[in-house]
């Protein structure tokens, strides 16, 4: 499977959002099987719609004897493909029933969620091409399909806009250019292949997951602006979290707190830490980090942290404590811990640590 060949995979999904006009499904499947080249043949269709639109559909393209679906497949010489009511999906209210229409804030924030999380859905499989046709249904879906394969959408992924010729486009009785058919020859059906930006390595994991679950169109839109805004962070020892500019806060043991508001201080400075030698251990790193350490709610653990770190901050407890941080770090944040944890920022060997945060853009909050 190469990833610019979405034709090579084994499962090719072809998914259109619909409304009033069930059309746009046997447009786009007659332009990608008939005219693309490379063709591309799904291997099924997957429908997101309304109450209504699947009943036009059933009515229109799904009919065991007059449905235009199965009149191209069969005009075509298509090979099988999947696509019956159980590929129909119906968005639904927050009660889980289907939605007529979209013409509410609710309305859109539920149609929002559900494409959104088909989308996040299919793009799970590793074996899977989606082709997105944006062509169907109100503005406002097509708008979340597109943005949500932005989101979402991997090398193979494709979106697109189906373009009929004048005359044509409003008719009722036009599915697509039927061969031997003098009337529909002079139609003309092309495709806008759509460019769109691929965000998906800058989300989170439990984004991308299913066990996640419905993930609110917001709540990911928010996730993907804060891999692309420039870093910020309080450090707030009060409540012993860290809190980001959008207001995602992230709770650490008072170890970590301490040890991130440590580095976080001398980053403000413009001053970065240099990791204790694996011979001695550091006298200053651990007088300043106890200083640190005693601004927290951690501040009960200072005899504590001095003994374990007797004579000095080893070299085994600052990998120690960096390691734990990055796994806090990243269980929160998943692939956006990068623009928070602790890295080199100098050149030099041994290396100086320090936040890949501006220093203007680092609070704290004390006690």
């Amino acid at each position: 499977m190469s990833p610019h060949q979405p034709e090579s995979y084994p499962r090719r999904t072809l998914l259109l959002v619909t409304g009033a006009t069930p059309q746009i499904l046997t447009e786009t499947l007659y332009y990608l099987t008939q005219k693309a080249r490379p063709a591309f043949v799904p291997t099924e269709i997957q429908v997101i719609t309304t109450q209504i639109g699947e009943e036009k559909l059933h009515r229109t393209l799904l009919d065991t004897t007059s449905g235009w679906f199965h009149r191209l497949r069969d005009e075509c010489d298509l090979p099988s493909i999947t696509f019956s009511k159980e590929q129909i999906r119906v968005m639904p209210d927050a009660h889980g029933n289907p939605l007529d229409d979209i013409r509410t804030p609710e309305g859109n924030e539920y149609a929002a969620n559900f494409i959104t999380d088909t989308v996040r859905q299919l793009a799970e499989d590793d074996s899977c091409a989606i082709h997105a046709s944006l062509a169907g249904g109100r503005k406002t879906m097509g708008y979340y399909l597109g943005y949500a394969l932005s989101l979402f959408g991997r090398p193979q992924d494709r979106l697109s806009h189906v373009l009929v010729s004048p005359g044509f486009e409003s008719r009722w009785d036009f599915f697509y250019p039927r061969p031997g058919q003098n009337d529909d020859e002079r139609a003309d059906i092309q495709l806008a292949e759509i460019p769109f930006v691929r965000l998906r390595d800058q989300l989170p994991a439990s984004l991308k997951t299913l066990e996640s679950g419905m993930s609110s169109f917001s709540g990911i839109v928010r996730a993907a602006q804060r891999a692309l805004d420039p870093a910020g962070v309080l450090i707030d020892y009060r409540n012993g979290c860290l809190e980001l500019d959008d207001g995602h806060r992230i709770t650490l043991s008072p170890a970590s707190i301490a040890f991130y508001g440590w580095i976080a201080r001398h980053t403000q400075q413009g001053r970065p830490v240099f990791a204790p030698s694996k011979q001695k251990p550091n006298r200053d790193h651990l007088k300043t980090f106890l200083e640190e350490v005693g601004k927290t709610d951690a501040r009960s653990q200072t005899a504590r942290v001095e003994e374990s770190v007797h004579g000095g901050m080893t070299r085994a407890y600052w990998d120690d404590r960096k390691a734990h941080l990055r796994q806090e770090l990243v269980s929160a944040l998943g692939p956006l811990a990068e623009a928070y944890d602790i890295r080199a920022i100098t050149p030099s060997r041994p290396a100086g640590y320090g936040l890949p945060v501006e220093s203007s853009r680092i609070r704290f909050l004390s006690w």
